[in-house]
């Protein structure tokens, strides 16, 4: 690698998202992780060059989330939610918003 990859992980607050920030970093990736909420990304947060704010359900909330990003890593889920969401919004949705912005280009 002659220049740094760029990658982003969605889901980087979960149980794997946050090995992957981890070994991603390690090999010497630049790394920027969607986050909803700041509080909540700073276990890794020293493993990440950037931090996304926004929401994977709300689509508008994405806007340039993929912008100069050479790889998307998605391990978006959830297991446990306590805010009224589902794994409809957030395992199909939420990862629907991902591709739609990827391919989308915005």
């Amino acid at each position: 690698m002659t220049e740094k990859q760029r990658v982003l992980v969605v889901g980087a607050t979960g149980y794997l998202g946050k090995f992957v920030v981890k070994e991603l970093k390690r090999q010497g990736y630049w790394v920027r992780a969607l986050s909803r909420d700041s509080r909540k990304i700073e276990p890794v947060r020293q493993y990440l060059d950037e931090v996304f704010l926004g929401e994977a359900t709300q689509c508008e909330s994405l806007m340039g989330i993929c912008k100069n990003i050479d790889v998307v890593f998605s391990s978006l889920g959830i297991t446990r939610q306590k805010d009224g969401l589902t794994y409809r919004d957030v395992d199909y949705q939420g990862n629907k918003n991902i591709l739609y912005v990827i391919c989308s280009n915005v």
